[in-house]
């Protein structure tokens, strides 16, 4: 089955503690990404920004996600893995 795989590049937080911290821009895409994600229980999150959708059904929600990360300037890539040897990629750095 073909599948999106949509990465979100996780920019560094303030540096305060010894514990990890997140941006504010982060954490506002994290917390919409989860409420489109939630309900989707084909979605599989693979580590804390990367997740695999999909095709068949998938591609409006990785529009969605594509356009929450855009909206808050972060950069991501997203790739169709198909089920044959060809694959495309699409890479995405906002402008700050």
């Amino acid at each position: 089955m073909p599948q999106f795989l949509f990465v979100v590049e996780i920019p560094e937080g303030p540096a305060m503690s010894s514990q990890p911290s997140y941006s504010h821009e982060w954490t506002q895409f994290a917390s919409k990404a989860n409420t489109i994600l939630t309900p989707l229980k084909t979605a599989t999150q693979l580590q804390l920004n990367a997740w695999l959708l999909p095709a068949e059904k998938g591609l409006p929600v990785l529009m969605e996600l594509s356009g929450i990360a855009h909206l808050h300037h972060l950069s991501y890539s997203s790739v169709l893995i198909p089920d044959g040897a060809v694959t495309l990629a699409l890479d995405v750095k906002p402008k700050s």
